[in-house]
């Protein structure tokens, strides 16, 4: 049924148990996996003043990536990595489409209120905008509710 998974990574919590739960799924179907890092550059309002070392942020974003790619590749072998720079939300909406995804697996955070509010929710949005079907995975537990 999947033959292309994509896991979109912040390499927070949300996002391992997202992967871990995506490992399991691939294997399941013998589908490709694809890890996905979408790293953006901080809005800057004056930018005369502040220089953003962007090819020190895309290689420490590729080296995260490769060591969690490597890491999935203990526990199965069919896995990619990806790195993109921009606002996640498009990033991550275009990936699905130009790789041809079958599934996104994504994790939440759980935010309510002003924090979800201020902050959004990456998987709000996908589950709304995505052109293939959207997974989310939650980190809380019922003690959290």
């Amino acid at each position: 049924m999947f033959k292309h998974l994509v896991v979109p990574t912040d390499f927070g919590e949300p996002a391992h148990a997202a992967l871990s739960f995506a490992i399991e799924l691939a294997k399941t179907y013998e589908a490709k996996l694809t890890l996905l890092h979408v790293y953006g550059v901080p809005t800057v309002y004056y930018p005369d003043s502040v220089a953003w070392p962007l090819e020190e942020l895309g290689r420490a974003a590729q080296t995260s990536l490769d060591t969690s790619v490597a890491q999935v590749r203990e526990r199965y072998n069919n896995v990619q990595g990806h790195v993109e720079v921009g606002d996640p939300r498009e990033a991550i909406l275009k990936f699905a489409k130009e790789s041809s995804a079958d599934l996104l697996v994504i994790g939440t955070h759980g935010r309510r209120g002003i924090a979800h509010l201020v902050l959004g929710s990456v998987a709000e949005w996908l589950v709304r905008m995505a052109p293939v079907p959207v997974l989310t995975v939650s980190t809380r537990t019922n003690q959290d509710k």
